[in-house]
């Protein structure tokens, strides 16, 4: 009678890596006195994954409102960061443009412009949203107060979200920051809006606007005729 047993280990070590399972396989093969046996043996590993670098941190500014109706509500906490003072976050710049250091956006300090370009025959700021868009785009130094060296091509028609920040929830007529630099000639009504580059995404034929009387966004055809801001700088 032969005598069961393993005897004369010959095995070998073959390390397998499964890299969509994470796993590490170890395979021995082994040699018996009647027959090869293989054993699998799955082992599971543990791995650190490194997450992609995310880049500086972009906080959310406060609303700007402070009047509290029910606790809890934002007047109540206040949620956000102020990023400068309210009295320092816009800066002037002596040549018809005014600097936001809280988003860096430099926009043109006259929102009532009438003349955007040589040719500019309209007569009033207001205009269609393709007219507006164009208007914006050849804006230079020259126009509109402006005497920053800044050529056709430099400004643009800012969109839903470069102008919603410069909305303060706290105020009305206009819905500005307290010492914003672009109160004076911003046409705060309910009846008017400023146009942003932002197409409406549910019927193309519209596009999203604001309204400085209240700080209300809306869709509105670009058709009919709204008012611009210029802006530059962004990324």
């Amino acid at each position: 009678m032969r005598k069961s047993g393993l005897r004369n280990w010959t095995g070998r070590i073959i390390l397998m890596a499964a890299m969509a399972m994470e796993l590490v396989f170890f395979m021995v093969l082994a040699a018996t006195t009647s027959h090869a046996q293989t054993k699998v043996v799955v082992i599971p590993m543990t791995k650190t994954v490194q997450l992609p670098p995310t880049g500086p941190m972009a906080p959310v500014p406060k609303t700007g409102q402070t009047a509290t109706h029910v606790d809890g509500d934002d007047g109540d906490l206040e949620k956000g960061v102020a990023i400068v003072p309210a009295s320092e976050r816009f800066q002037y710049n002596s040549n018809g443009t005014v600097t936001d250091r809280l988003t860096g956006l430099i926009w043109l300090k006259d929102g009532n412009c009438q003349v955007f370009f040589d040719g500019d025959a309209t007569g009033v700021n207001e205009r269609p949203w393709e007219n507006a868009i164009y208007a914006a785009n050849m804006l230079k130094s020259g126009r509109c107060g402006l005497t920053d060296g800044s050529q056709a091509g430099d400004w643009r028609l800012p969109n839903i979200r470069e102008l919603k920040s410069l909305v303060d929830y706290g105020r009305y007529n206009p819905a500005l920051p307290e010492n914003c630099l672009l109160a004076a000639t911003t046409i705060a009504s309910s009846f008017y809006y400023y146009w942003t580059s932002t197409t409406y995404a549910v019927d193309p034929t519209g596009a999203w606007s604001v309204y400085f009387s209240s700080g209300d966004e809306q869709a509105d055809y670009k058709s009919s005729s709204g008012y611009v801001r210029a802006v530059r700088g962004g990324q």
